[in-house]
């Protein structure tokens, strides 16, 4: 997570910078620890974040889901990896 934290930080001192999260149907990247802890990242260095849809009929499909999600339940290629991002960012 070292690496991972500097890289964020430095691009949160460009000025312009903005986070482009582009779902599928299913939300399927919030699914992903790292790409949960990305956002969670982002919005703690208050970079600014946009939200693309695919629609928003899928919004309505999946919002009831979408509200209950938890980290823990997010996948990841490895469980270190998984625990790491738990331990720093709890159950967002």
């Amino acid at each position: 997570l070292n690496k991972f934290d500097s890289v964020m930080k430095t691009l949160s001192l460009s000025p312009n910078i903005s986070q482009v999260v582009a779902t599928d149907l299913k939300f399927e990247v919030f699914e992903r620890a790292w790409c949960v802890a990305e956002l969670v990242e982002a919005d703690d260095l208050k970079i600014r974040q946009e939200l693309i849809l695919y629609d928003c009929d899928c919004l309505h499909t999946q919002c009831q889901r979408l509200t209950q999600l938890s980290v823990h339940s997010c996948k990841a290629s490895r469980k270190e990896d998984k625990e790491d991002i738990i331990n720093k960012i709890g159950d967002t």
